[in-house]
C-alpha cells in the first residue's frame, strides 16, 4: 500500500499490543521532499519532544536537486533521454565505471 509516491506503510506488531488487546499501529516511511512537507504539516499537532525532533530533522535536510532535471543528456552532441545526474544511461555507466576503477572520469555529470 502506498500513500504517496516513494512512501511505504508497514504494520507494527508488537507482543505487548496483543497482550493488551491494542489495535494495530502503523508507521509510514517517507524520504526527501514528501517527508519534509508532512513534517511541516503535522508539527503544530506534536508535543514538545516531537516538535524538537522535527525541527532538528528539518534543519539538517538539504534538498539535492536545486534545478529541474534536463530532458536530455548534458554531454554535447548526445540527444538521448536523461537517466541520472544529467547523463543518459550510456554516459552514466561510463562515468560510473571510471569512478569504480579509480580513474578520472572522462565525463562530468551535473552533480
Amino acid at each position: 500500500m502506498s500513500v504517496m509516491p516513494g512512501s511505504h506503510i508497514y504494520v507494527v506488531n508488537e507482543e505487548r499490543q496483543a497482550d493488551r488487546d491494542w489495535s494495530d499501529a502503523w508507521t509510514v516511511t517517507l524520504n526527501g521532499r514528501p517527508a519534509a512537507e508532512i513534517m511541516k504539516g503535522i508539527r503544530e499537532w506534536m508535543g514538545s519532544r516531537r516538535t524538537t525532533a522535527i525541527d532538528r530533522a528539518l534543519s539538517a535536510w538539504h534538498p539535492i536537486r536545486l534545478s529541474p532535471a534536463p530532458a536530455s543528456c548534458v554531454v554535447p552532441g548526445c540527444g538521448r533521454p536523461h537517466r541520472g545526474r544529467g547523463l543518459c544511461n550510456t554516459h552514466y555507466m561510463s562515468w560510473s565505471r571510471d569512478r569504480e576503477k579509480g580513474r578520472t572520469p572522462r565525463i562530468t555529470p551535473l552533480r
